[in-house]
């Protein structure tokens, strides 16, 4: 699990960097990208626990398009992870910056 972590906190700093043309530092992006990566720890977690036997009752009761549902509302939640360390990210950034470099005046 820590070798995930740290990969995917790799992976989601480097990627922001990289969308965002490398304009922001990659110290300004590292809490959302630990932040999205121990979400998706968790998320590993909830899957290995509760996504078998949603398939199988989704299976049971809708047929393959129960697989299918089953399999959408686990992406919707890896969405949600993503969104919401990228969102506690950001929140973090903003409150270590001074009102100057905000755009705020006091």
């Amino acid at each position: 699990m820590l070798g995930n972590v740290v990969i995917g906190t790799a992976f989601w700093t480097w990627t922001p960097s990289i969308l965002l043309g490398r304009r922001a530092d990659w110290r300004r992006l590292l809490p959302a990208g630990l932040i999205t990566a121990l979400l998706f720890a968790a998320a590993g977690i909830w899957a290995a626990v509760f996504v078998p036997d949603q398939i199988a009752s989704y299976t049971h009761r809708y047929g393959l398009v129960g697989v299918a549902l089953a399999l959408v509302s686990y992406l919707a939640v890896l969405g949600l992870m993503v969104v919401t360390g990228i969102v506690m990210g950001a929140a973090i950034d903003q409150g270590r910056q001074s009102p100057a470099e905000s755009g705020h005046a006091p």
